[in-house]
């Protein structure tokens, strides 16, 4: 049997597209959310928010440079939540998606 398809919803702070995701959740559809405050620009944002339901991606200008000073302030945010890594090597053309185990699981 194949696994049911996940859907990402992008957060960037508009009220409308968690109300889109939390709606198809109640409705059955398993959605992960990722916030990325930039809408894809890559901008690292001044505070990480709290992950919404057991599922959370993070973006925004995550990079082999910067993934040291970020993880911190995203576990802060996170606590215990399994979440993902949206990481960039030299800019949006090469981005590639890390999904990780708790950020307590590494420090």
């Amino acid at each position: 049997m194949r696994p049911a398809p996940q859907f990402i919803v992008q957060l960037n702070g508009e009220a409308l597209d968690e109300e889109v995701g939390e709606n198809l959740r109640a409705n059955g559809v398993d959605v992960a959310f990722l916030y990325d405050a930039s809408g894809g620009q890559g901008i690292i944002p001044d505070r990480w928010p709290a992950p919404k339901g057991d599922y959370r991606g993070y973006a925004g200008d995550l990079s082999p440079s910067n993934i040291e000073t970020q993880i911190p302030r995203i576990r802060e945010a996170a606590g215990s939540a399994r979440i993902s890594l949206d990481l960039e090597e030299a800019g949006p053309a090469t981005r590639k998606t890390v999904s990780i185990r708790p950020p307590s699981d590494f420090f």
